[in-house]
Formats: structure tokens, C-alpha cells, sequence
């Protein structure tokens, strides 16, 4: 399909998201043809990581935009697979059989809200009593000009500021049929998953495997930036 075909577009909504998991049995939210473009909407986080204070002093005081369909998901999807990302999809493509491999070539990753969130846990597993996690939230802003380059800038909540270098950590195909419903968590060689790859920017490509026909796309858990090793911000995107 021609690079400026326009292209199709999978909402993100209750009808369209699976909260925390990937499978082979799901039904298609939207088929596209081999080689189409896709637009693919998506949103982060439960219910505990909506903001409720304001921004950071000195910049404005500007209000959070919440998705509305942030909160209709929330309140409308009760099959849940907890801890888990809210993944858009999964998207058929016709054509593909087992054995194929599917090329994601990433022309964009915009962001569709001015904020991101950053969950800090001192003591996970064990000592996860130990000390409270901390969640914090950062204002996201577009570059201030279109000469700017770069994808905007973030405004962290201690202080300062960086440049947003956005992409999705969740990005996979429908695990084989034999291993069934696989959690968002684990990435994965058979489907890919959460790989969590800061280098999955605008410009790349990523190849799966294919292991169902139509290969069932599913996308999201969408960061801001991310250092190495460790989440800066989940982004709405």
C-alpha cells in the first residue's frame, strides 16, 4: 500500500481492548489488508493512576485531558488479567498464515493527552509492604514550534525537563494456540509482547512471528521515555 494511503483506524474503547493479556481466541476488532497502514488508538493505566492534583508549579497550571474512553473502559471491562497492560486489538491481517513472519514497519507514536504517570516501588516482591509505592505524574507538552525538532518535551513533577522520545512497550502477536491466553507481562520469542524496547521508535521495524492466521496484532502500554532498564513514564497514547 502506497506510504501516503490513508489509513485505517482501530478506536480504542471497551469493545476494542483486552486488559492484561494476549490470545489466540480473541475476535478480530478490525481485519486490514497485507501491506495496509493502521492507525492504532490506545490508552495506559488503571483507575489509581488518573491524576487528581494539579501540575507542577510554574508551568501554567494547565488541566489534565482525560480520555473519556479511559474511564469507560475502567468501569465496563471486568475480564482482567492483574498486573497487565490495557492493549488495543487485536488487528486480522489478511493473509497471514503460521509459519509467516510480520513486518511492523512504526511510521509514528503521538501522543493523544498531556500527561504521563511514574510508578516507583522501593521494595517490590517480598518487601513489597516494606515501603509504599510512589506514583507521580508528569505534564507532557508538544515542541513549542514547528521548527523544533523532537517529539515534545516532559515536565516531571521533581523538577526539570526532558525531551519525549515516545514508543509503545507492549507491542505483540497472538501466542501459538497450544499455549493459549499469555499474560501482557512477559515478553515473549514466540509473540513478542512486552519487550519494552526503547529503540521501537518512529522509523524502526519489528518482525513477529506468526502463529495464528490473520497473526491478531495487539498494541499498547505506551511510554513517554524510558532509560535503560527501568520505565520513566506510561503515556497515554
Amino acid at each position: 500500500m502506497a506510504a501516503d494511503a490513508e489509513p485505517y483506524h482501530l478506536g480504542c474503547s471497551p469493545a476494542t481492548v483486552c486488559w492484561g493479556y494476549m490470545d489466540p481466541a480473541v475476535p478480530p476488532r478490525l481485519s486490514v489488508p497485507d501491506g495496509a497502514r493502521v492507525l492504532v488508538d490506545c490508552v495506559n493505566g488503571g483507575p489509581e493512576v488518573i491524576p487528581t492534583e494539579p501540575p507542577r508549579e510554574g508551568l501554567g497550571q494547565p488541566e489534565w485531558l482525560i480520555p473519556s474512553e479511559l474511564a469507560e473502559i475502567h468501569e465496563q471491562i471486568t475480564e482482567r488479567v492483574n498486573p497487565g497492560h490495557i492493549l488495543t486489538g487485536p488487528v486480522f491481517v489478511e493473509g497471514a498464515e503460521p509459519g509467516d513472519v510480520l513486518r511492523i514497519d512504526i511510521e509514528a507514536v503521538d501522543l493523544r493527552t498531556n500527561w504521563a504517570w511514574t510508578a516507583s516501588r522501593p521494595y517490590g516482591g517480598a518487601f513489597a509492604d516494606t515501603e509504599p509505592a510512589h506514583l507521580r505524574h508528569t505534564l507532557l507538552a508538544p515542541p513549542t514550534s514547528a521548527a523544533e525538532p523532537g517529539a515534545g518535551w516532559a515536565f516531571p513533577a521533581w523538577g526539570g525537563r526532558l525531551d519525549l522520545q515516545p514508543f509503545f512497550g507492549v507491542i505483540g502477536v497472538a501466542p501459538p494456540p497450544e499455549i493459549g491466553r499469555q499474560s501482557s507481562i512477559p515478553p515473549r520469542n514466540g509473540h513478542g509482547g512486552n519487550l519494552d524496547c526503547k529503540e521501537l521508535v518512529a522509523g524502526t521495524t519489528l518482525f513477529l512471528p506468526v502463529n495464528v492466521p490473520g497473526a491478531l496484532l495487539f498494541v499498547g502500554d505506551g511510554h513517554a521515555r524510558q532509560g535503560d532498564g527501568a520505565n520513566f513514564s506510561k503515556a497515554v497514547n
